[in-house]
């Protein structure tokens, strides 16, 4: 059965702060009526697929539509994000209330303050049929190791930990896109050797598509995927031809709007598996 998806309409998004390099200047300059389009776009093709819930983004959490950040979603239970930075943190009650009235609130955990952890911007499910679900977790700048010892715990999986190196690839989806299928897109210069020698060993080199400089900077690590379909920013004709080979088709969707706040397709939405 094909997972539905989480997301948050952009009706107070904005640019309000600066809480990452992509946001530098860009404060006042997004598109309003453009951004809206943009979201819709994603909205329509997703929707061709499969189910979509939606909330509003309330006012004075203009990041909010950034709803990958939500939770770390698996099985009907909900791990709700412990955000590093102020401006944030207010997401987390409208998450809490949501997966609450989704799940129930047995099923529902919030970390301790200390532990800081940003739901499937920084955690994502390995994509092949595995015994035991593999979540690969990130560390480095907005999520801590420490968050995910009482994650795999509450969720009943394993996890494999990588280290993020440079702050324009701040969350683990911007460089980390596993496909339903099997494969990996990815984008080594994200990582430390320790963790690119870890994905090496874990998924096969003809698993793995690697996405140059250019796609990375154009958040098409930042990728939707339900099934065959992989909806990207404005992919590369080889990056599109390595999917096509994987049997992947690739849809562009213009996020435009939402890089200006560090933000892609991806970013956008959030898997409910």
């Amino acid at each position: 059965m094909t997972s539905s998806y989480f997301l948050v309409s952009p009706e107070n998004f904005s640019v309000d702060y600066s809480i990452n390099p992509w946001m530098e200047g860009n404060a006042g300059s997004v598109d309003q009526n453009l951004a809206w389009q943009q979201w819709k776009n994603l909205k329509q093709k997703i929707e061709s697929r499969t189910k979509v819930y939606t909330i509003a983004c309330k006012k004075g959490l203009p990041d909010m539509v950034f709803c990958a950040n939500a939770a770390i979603v698996h099985q009907g239970k909900a791990v709700i994000a412990n955000f590093t930075f102020a401006e944030r943190q207010g997401e987390s009650k409208h998450f809490y209330d949501f997966f609450v009235q989704q799940y129930g609130e047995k099923n529902v955990m919030s970390l301790p303050s200390s532990l800081f952890q940003e739901g499937a911007g920084d955690a994502l499910f390995d994509r092949r049929n595995l015994e035991k679900p593999l979540l690969w977790c990130a560390k480095g700048f907005r999520s801590i190791e420490q968050s995910y010892e009482p994650i795999a715990n509450f969720l009943h999986i394993q996890t494999k930990i990588l280290s993020l190196t440079h702050p324009e690839y701040y969350h683990l989806d911007i460089s980390f896109a596993p496909l339903d299928g099997g494969f990996l897109l990815y984008a080594p210069q994200s990582f430390d050797d320790i963790s690119n020698a870890l994905i090496e060993k874990t998924i096969p080199k003809e698993k793995r598509i690697v996405l140059s400089q250019e796609d990375l900077d154009d958040f098409n690590g930042n990728a939707v995927n339900i099934s065959d379909l992989v909806i990207v920013n404005k992919a590369s004709e080889s990056l599109k031809k390595d999917l096509a080979n994987a049997g992947y088709e690739c849809v562009d969707n213009n996020i435009s709007e939402f890089k200006k706040a560090g933000g892609g397709n991806k970013c956008l939405t959030l898997r409910l598996e």
